[in-house]
């Protein structure tokens, strides 16, 4: 009986993802197993990340316990952080196994949620989401190791402003928040580019419009580089402009290439409709 009920749940599955019509009930249905599937994978990440607390732990403050003392200022050569309350350390450990979760799951969520959008998008649609990930995955993950490489710099720079009579008490959750908006940040500005090729291939935007815009440009992401990077400082701002103008110029090039390309092929569209049949 259940392995009836499975193939026949089965079979109306295809044909949701083939484009029938599913019924609201269930489209909740459908929400409610992939939200169950995506929480056990968290979960099983969670207690992957809970007991190799300390190498992950020692990766991610490397950048700040690596400065020599006389840099960091701290109470003690070997002490780091400081937690506030008795509740801290170990409400730290799970924080940091719940993120460490998250990023393992990650393929398994996201395939979740793109099952559950897929059959809501036309063939085409389906081929730009495919490319999307293909390039988008690749240059997040090449903004969050620049943020991560850029984060000794960072501290050097935030702490040479303390004075030599006082100490600095970093709290750690503090820190580990600071790490993640600073890495989150860098792995979504990167995206930008992308999204606007996904819009002229869409003709929705053109090459010639980024083309007149670079001083605009050059205004609006110094000051959005200004405000999203955690401590302002320079270094860390400058590392996040300089790739994202890079890539801002490559992805006009490549939208001025397209836009030639669309204009000849619209030339010869029009030349073969004008010639008179013999």
């Amino acid at each position: 009986m259940q392995t009836a009920i499975g193939q026949r749940l089965r079979a109306r599955r295809r044909q949701w993802a083939n484009g029938a019509h599913m019924p609201l009930l269930a489209h909740l249905a459908e929400l409610r197993r992939r939200i169950i599937n995506s929480a056990l994978a968290i979960g099983l990440g969670t207690v992957v990340g809970y007991f190799t607390f300390g190498p992950v732990f020692d990766f991610l403050t490397g950048p700040l316990c690596d400065l020599p003392p006389s840099v960091r200022q701290t109470l003690g050569q070997q002490t780091c952080f400081v937690f506030h309350d008795v509740t801290g350390a170990f409400a730290f450990r799970l924080k940091l196994a719940v993120i460490v979760g998250v990023v393992l799951a990650a393929p398994l969520w996201l395939f979740q949620l793109w099952a559950f959008l897929a059959p809501a998008l036309h063939a085409r649609e389906r081929r730009w989401a495919y490319v999307f990930v293909a390039v988008g995955t690749p240059l997040f993950l090449v903004g969050a190791a620049l943020a991560f490489t850029v984060l000794s710099a960072a501290f050097r720079f935030l702490l040479g402003f303390t004075p030599s009579n006082a100490t600095n008490l970093i709290d750690a959750n503090s820190y580990v928040t600071w790490i993640a908006v600073l890495v989150l940040v860098f792995g979504v500005s990167f995206e930008a580019p992308l999204i606007m090729v996904m819009l002229n291939l869409a003709g929705v935007l053109r090459g010639a419009t980024l083309t007149k815009s670079r001083r605009v440009v050059w205004v609006v992401l110094s000051a959005y580089c200004a405000i999203v990077t955690p401590g302002q400082d320079v270094s860390t701002m400058l590392a996040l402009f300089v790739p994202m103008y890079l890539l801002y110029e490559l992805s006009a090039f490549v939208c001025r290439s397209n836009d030639r390309r669309r204009a000849r092929r619209e030339e010869l569209l029009a030349r073969d409709v004008a010639t008179p049949i013999s």
